[in-house]
């Protein structure tokens, strides 16, 4: 499999990128080629927007970075965590930690059903940690939706 950037779009507060897995297929004719589409997009918003994910109780002065992935969610996110969504949180914890040591970071997961049921103020999420030892392979949100942590924390793919 290959893996090629489409298209970086960048703004004053937020980029996207869009990407392809492109895989030859010999035995289709002229060897066409498969894709499998990733997406991710990262903004920074303050806590008064309503396009601010689980803002709702978030004083508005402070300001959150949102990272989401949009591809194949089959065998809990492979493919969007191995090609690129993890390189990309590695390199927003490695700028945060040596540069914002001032200041008190909480990295959260939001729950993927609440995005597309409610407005995403409202949406429902859990911090990190609690995924990384809670040791179950999924958690039910405070609005009853039940999630596979492995395809939000990327368990499933291992280190290389």
């Amino acid at each position: 499999p290959h893996v090629r950037v489409r298209q970086v779009m960048c703004w004053k507060n937020a980029f996207w990128i869009d990407m392809v897995e492109e895989v030859a297929h010999t035995s289709l004719p002229n060897r066409s080629q498969i894709e499998s589409r990733i997406e991710i997009f990262g903004g920074l918003f303050s806590g008064d927007s309503n396009q601010c994910v689980a803002s709702s109780s978030m004083p508005a002065h402070n300001k959150k970075l949102v990272l989401s992935a949009k591809g194949p969610a089959a065998h809990h996110g492979t493919k969007i965590w191995k090609f690129g969504y993890r390189f990309v949180l590695d390199c927003i914890d490695h700028f945060m930690m040596s540069q914002c040591q001032s200041r008190k970071i909480i990295r959260a997961v939001v729950c993927p059903q609440c995005l597309t049921t409610s407005m995403p103020r409202n949406a429902s999420s859990w911090t990190v940690p609690s995924f990384e030892y809670s040791g179950k392979d999924h958690m039910t949100c405070r609005h009853a939706h039940n999630t596979d942590t492995r395809l939000l924390f990327g368990c499933s793919i291992p280190e290389t």
